[in-house]
């Protein structure tokens, strides 16, 4: 590591050992939050208005298990609609009939997701898409259609998604498109009618195509390499533009609108320091209201100027970050979202005609009571200076620079991590931990040059740029030295394993949950429909068939020999993407060379975050204690029922 000080291992076994029995004696801290409420299920999350706006929904917990619930504007006549007692619910809309609530979910994470309507009347839901081994994805509806929804499913072809039209009330299915093959994403006009086309090259590249009515022949409306990234947006609704995000000819992601007829392209927006990231536009026009930049922080550029004291408005009604999260479909009544530090999200409706803010909740209100802990982003350089915008979460009641650190890489396999209301962060810094969310090489969000500079460095520069925050960290002594963990989640994962097994840093603690230990097998796991996906995967971490040996080089599955920081390894055994079998034997392996390992697996999720409650409480519970083990934060001892679920789930202990 060129010079840099190494943070050593400064106990042993027999200290660990004698430490662990220690901290199960810890009592609850005066400041401690508890795991219930911490990770109690959201009171009310994602509201959305009706499109005729008379409705708000939202998703609230039965029994801890999110369902969907509704009321009526102006009224407190809260009701559920669905009683889903096993994952819950995840994401919800409106049908554009205002009369239905549709939602995808799939089996025990098993990633076929299947399309669902409620009948807001009658209560009653409808799998529209019941079909064994299908997962279905959302691709457009539209006003002047009301009853009707265009999505893909790879129903006549497990290896292609194609388009199909369906029928909210009655259920009737139309195949109205072909996918070549090569297609990952479609734009339809307000007849739901395909007229435009996002393909993709074997080499990362892609191209727009449009057609001027579904009779007529594909022309190319747009074309970009490997290194570049594009971002269809929509139609307008008199159909002379097409609305794009690209970063082609720019290092950042601007937006533009591009006429179908002359091709001729007028930039809305460009971004200053990072790409936007969000655009609200308008439900009956559908040209930009604002876009939004994120860089440190956030900002919002108003593109319509018949909306720029609504925005004037809204950037003061709290402290910290807002978002239009949707309106009805003549784009009067919005529903707001607003982050401020420290505080849990509030939502608010919105009235445009009034340009009157309306409280509707809080999704986490028994946290309000407490001082949460507030991201403070920082700016790292990376030894090649490269800059990394990064997040420092302070600890409570814990005088900095003797505080362990925990460093969090980026969950996100392509996406940067921005701020938002996180429980695991708080969780961490309530236990008495720094943590450090580290944006490093490879993520989009800060421009095409430090995305692709993350490509094939998995292993490699994405590692130094981890070294680079820890040094960082420790030499503005934000942290102890001798006390530096790393905890990560999904690609995320990966990279705290592989820093691990890699870095000259010597972690004292690993936690991985749902991280790929074999590269190899994970890039070959993407399911074939995911074609973008896949093309993506071989440029940015590597080819299967072509980079075999180098992801093997870089995988911890093939390097148990590097490995010597303790390992708390989390697995969802139907994970698509995560062979849980292969996780378990690298956890044995290094059991084998007496490597403190804990390897814990649900039989009931898939990837990622535990989706059922009393899961994520056991998980929470064990590497709590695993934590403080290694690098002596408060431990909150585990009920019976933590107890109970953790003696099924964790397979290897050592």
């Amino acid at each position: 590591m060129r010079g840099k000080q190494h943070y050593r291992f400064g106990s042993g076994l027999l200290k660990t050992a004698v430490l662990l029995l220690f901290i199960s004696c810890f009592s609850e801290g005066k400041d401690l939050i508890p795991r219930a409420v911490i990770f109690e299920a959201p009171e009310k999350l994602y509201p959305l208005i009706s499109p005729d706006g008379k409705y708000i929904s939202y998703l609230a917990p039965i029994d801890q298990v999110m369902n969907v619930w509704v009321r009526t504007i102006g009224m407190n006549d809260d009701r559920s609609l669905t009683d889903d007692n096993k994952r819950g619910i995840q994401m919800h809309s409106w049908a554009r009939n205002s009369k239905y609530i549709l939602f995808v979910q799939d089996k025990n994470g098993d990633y076929n997701w299947h399309l669902f309507a409620t009948d807001l009347e009658k209560r009653k839901t409808t799998d529209l898409t019941p079909f064994s081994g299908v997962s279905v994805w959302f691709v457009a509806d539209s006003a002047e259609k009301p009853n009707e929804i265009l999505i893909v499913m790879n129903k006549e072809n497990k290896l292609i998604r194609d388009v199909y039209k369906i029928n909210i009330v009655n259920g009737d299915i139309e195949l109205v498109q072909k996918n070549p093959g090569n297609a990952i994403s479609w734009i339809a006009n307000s007849r739901l009618e395909i007229l435009g086309a996002v393909t993709v090259l074997p080499n990362g590249g892609g191209t727009l195509m449009f057609r001027d009515n579904p009779d007529a022949i594909w022309k190319e409306f747009l074309s970009w390499g490997s290194d570049e990234n594009v971002k269809s947006l929509n139609l307008t609704a008199d159909g002379k533009y097409w609305i794009i995000l690209h970063n082609i000819n720019s290092d950042l992601m601007r937006l533009v609108k591009k006429n179908v007829k002359t091709l001729e392209e007028t930039v809305l927006l460009e971004p200053k320091k990072a790409d936007i990231d969000k655009v609200f536009v308008n439900n009956r026009t559908g040209y930009p209201i604002a876009a939004h930049e994120f860089y440190e922080e956030g900002r919002w550029y108003v593109l319509d100027k018949k909306y720029e004291n609504d925005f004037k408005y809204l950037t003061n009604l709290r402290a910290g970050i807002f978002y239009p999260e949707g309106s009805d479909s003549e784009t009067v009544n919005w529903l707001i979202s607003s982050l401020s530090p420290g505080k849990p999200v509030y939502y608010y409706t919105y009235s445009h005609t009034e340009m009157k803010a309306s409280f509707l909740f809080s999704h986490r209100s028994k946290l309000e009571k407490y001082d949460l802990p507030k991201l403070e982003p920082v700016v790292i350089p990376a030894r090649d200076g490269l800059k990394m915008v990064c997040y420092l979460v302070r600890p409570d009641n814990a005088e900095m620079g003797k505080a362990p650190l925990l460093i969090y890489p980026s969950p996100s396999y392509r996406q940067r991590y921005s701020p938002s209301f996180n429980t695991i962060l708080f969780w961490l810094a309530n236990r008495g931990y720094a943590v450090l969310v580290v944006n490093h090489r490879g993520l989009q969000g800060f421009g095409k040059k430090f995305t692709n500079a993350g490509n094939l460095e998995w292993g490699g520069k994405i590692i130094q740029d981890i070294e680079d925050a820890v040094d960082w960290a420790v030499g503005e002594k934000l942290a102890d030295p001798e006390k530096i963990g790393i905890f990560g989640h999904s690609m995320g994962g990966y990279v705290a394993l592989a820093s691990a097994a890699f870095s000259d840093i010597e972690f004292k603690a690993c936690v991985s949950y749902s991280g790929p230990v074999n590269l190899l097998s994970f890039v070959k796991s993407v399911p074939p429909y995911e074609t973008a996906f896949i093309y993506d995967l071989k440029m940015h971490v590597g080819d299967y068939w072509k980079d075999a040996d180098f992801l093997k080089k870089i995988s911890p599955f093939f390097n148990i020999n590097a490995f010597r920081t303790p390992c708390f390894i989390l697995q969802g055994k139907h994970d698509i993407f995560i062979n849980a079998e292969e996780t378990y034997k690298f956890s044995k392996a290094l059991k084998s060379k007496r490597i403190p390992v804990t390897y814990v697996e649900f039989s009931n999720e898939g990837h990622g975050y535990p989706e059922r409650r009393e899961n994520l409480h056991a998980f929470t519970a064990a590497v709590e204690k695993f934590l403080a083990g290694h690098l002596g934060g408060v431990v909150e001892p585990m009920n019976s029922k933590e107890k109970r679920i953790l003696k099924d789930a964790i397979k290897i202990y050592q």
